[in-house]
């Protein structure tokens, strides 16, 4: 394992019930990621059947070490799991991610953590990109979505604008892009935790509505 001082991003994967090759398509794109220094947290939230001995194969075909598995005996909800995940992460930055999506590029986290630090910035987000794979053949779809649609007031840095857009108009980004400093995530997870069950999206809203700056990646995520 890395030093702690020394991971710069902590990715965490949550499971329920995951396929097998959803997941591993998940990791195989965060292991492509170069120039960064990572850890994977793996927290399953009791699933009926979760094969740890082949994601540890994985990992050792990939000879992959920095990795860490979380088991919950019974299903704790989506917050309390992402919890777990996160207060045995040690990166500086996490970036939570489920089975079925992908990093989009083997330069993603590194892009994204090199904004935050040029930002001096806590909290960021980059475009996400829609696919399907379709039956019997062998490609891949993409579509064309924006979340949040209006992406204005972010590239203007406008805060007044980003938290009318966010709290007014509910026009909310897309909780699998986003990207933020380990220890924030966890200060406002915590005022969730036993209030909130599934949404965990929700700590984001808590963020802008104080004023934490909120920073686009012009990248894809």
């Amino acid at each position: 394992m890395n030093d702690k001082t020394k991971i710069d991003i902590s990715v965490l994967v949550l499971t329920y019930n995951s396929s097998l090759k959803k997941l591993f398509a998940t990791l195989y794109s965060v292991l492509q990621q170069n120039e960064i220094d990572l850890e994977i947290v793996i927290s399953d939230d009791g699933s009926e059947q979760f094969d740890q001995a082949a994601i540890e194969n994985f990992f050792n075909e990939k000879n992959f070490k920095a990795y860490k598995i979380i088991r919950h005996e019974s299903n704790q909800g989506i917050l309390k799991n992402y919890c777990a995940a996160l207060n045995c992460a040690s990166g500086r930055y996490v970036k939570s991610i489920s089975p079925g999506d992908c990093l989009f590029a083997p330069d993603t986290l590194k892009n994204v953590c090199r904004l935050l630090n040029e930002k001096d910035g806590r909290v960021a987000f980059g475009r996400a990109a829609y696919y399907r794979t379709e039956p019997n053949e062998n490609k891949i779809r993409f579509y064309c979505k924006s979340n949040p649609i209006d992406v204005r007031p972010y590239k203007n840095q406008s805060h007044k604008n980003i938290q009318r857009n966010y709290l007014y108009y509910r026009d909310y980004i897309l909780g699998a892009a986003y990207v933020g400093e380990r220890q924030l995530l966890q200060a406002y997870v915590n005022q969730l935790i036993d209030k909130v069950k599934y949404a965990e999206d929700c700590s984001f809203i808590l963020m802008v509505a104080d004023g934490i700056p909120v920073f686009l990646s012009l990248i894809h995520i």
